[in-house]
């Protein structure tokens, strides 16, 4: 019984993956935007507060210069901007614009619509189960590390 859930559990990550480059790829196209630069739209988007140009650098493993490059980028696109602390004026905020904030969400509904549809058909104490479930195995892959 192990087995068979291990082999599932396995399957359903692989395929959630292989959807997510899809997803990926084609939003790349789309929106005429690089891995990195998507990423970027991602760790901005799902921030609750607002990043510094060094830690969006620092997320992505890659240098000052490079993150300037790409943000840049982002900015001529319409994508990003930045801001000035009020406080520190050496200190740069990185913020989605409009478009960026369109990006993301269509970005966001489309990679995770497998789940979705997934969670969308289940019942109310399959979910509850599942979710209790779900809650542990995170905190021992949080703990793990």
């Amino acid at each position: 019984m192990q087995d068979l859930l291990m082999d599932y559990l396995t399957q359903i990550i692989s395929n959630i993956s292989q959807a997510q480059s899809e997803v990926l790829k084609e939003k790349q196209l789309q929106y005429k935007i690089s891995p990195n630069e998507l990423r970027i739209i991602e760790i901005v988007g799902t921030s609750r507060k607002p990043k510094m140009m060094k830690d969006i650098a620092e997320l992505m493993s890659m240098t000052k210069g490079g993150m300037t490059f790409l943000i840049d980028k982002l900015e001529k696109k319409g994508v990003v901007r930045r801001k000035q602390n009020d406080f520190d004026r050496r200190v740069l905020y990185i913020e989605l614009t409009e478009r960026g904030q369109k990006i993301f969400h269509d970005y966001n509904r489309n990679k995770y619509a497998i789940l979705y549809k997934w969670v969308e058909n289940m019942n109310s104490s399959t979910k509850k189960i599942i979710t209790e479930e779900f809650h542990k195995a995170l905190k021992m892959a949080e703990n793990a590390f």
